[in-house]
């Protein structure tokens, strides 16, 4: 919770988060499978175009093994845009899934942090709500219309997540400071009062 990754990943994942609350209306689960598959064909095909390139250096189980990756990715992302509205059923497991991660990514960090007295058990209320969300996103259905709720949902916990740990980063580098800063020793004065060149000067 105190380098500053914490921030790269936090503010892009609120950021995020209030673009999915703004645009909930218009973004849908079908739109989102479509997505996805987008971004797993251009995935597995730059891997395929750079593994080729650096294909002298690799063993022929290595480069079998990159080749069905490659092509599974493909094929993923060519299915879920064609059969985008049967894959769209998918959509809330998948959020759910990426908030329950998010979840216990700030369990852990925040009891690591509780651990060095940076912060209080009270902060483990952020990561409880966000069980809570991931909880009411598994139970959306998109068959039923509920995809404005599913996409606000995610989008308060994205941004709760993001904003949340942006705070906590403070917080703990707050502390870290204070800490520092408290833990210097002044310097020690014997108990003469005097140093032995003073001494001498003043026996001169």
């Amino acid at each position: 919770m105190g380098t500053k990754k914490t921030l790269i990943l936090s503010l892009p994942t609120m950021v995020a988060g209030v673009i999915f609350i703004i645009a909930r209306s218009a973004v849908s689960s079908v739109g989102v499978m479509v997505t996805l598959g987008i971004l797993l064909i251009i995935a597995g095909a730059l891997n395929f175009i750079v593994s080729r390139r650096g294909a002298k250096m690799r063993s022929s189980v290595a480069k079998f093994l990159g080749t069905v990756a490659n092509i599974a990715a493909v094929s993923l992302g060519m299915s879920m845009i064609v059969f985008n509205a049967t894959f769209a059923t998918v959509v809330p497991v998948i959020f759910g899934t990426v908030v329950v991660l998010c979840a216990v990514d700030m369990i852990v960090s925040t009891t690591s942090a509780i651990q060095s007295k940076r912060l209080s058990v009270w902060w483990l209320i952020a990561p409880a709500l966000l069980l809570a969300l991931a909880v009411y996103i598994f139970m959306c259905d998109p068959e039923n219309d509920e995809d404005p709720q599913l996409m606000l949902s995610m989008g308060i916990a994205l941004a709760m997540y993001g904003l949340i740990s942006i705070i906590m980063y403070l917080v703990c580098q707050n502390g870290a400071t204070n800490t520092s800063a408290g833990g210097a020793t002044p310097p020690q004065i014997s108990s003469g009062g005097s140093t032995p060149r003073a001494m001498d000067a003043d026996e001169e």
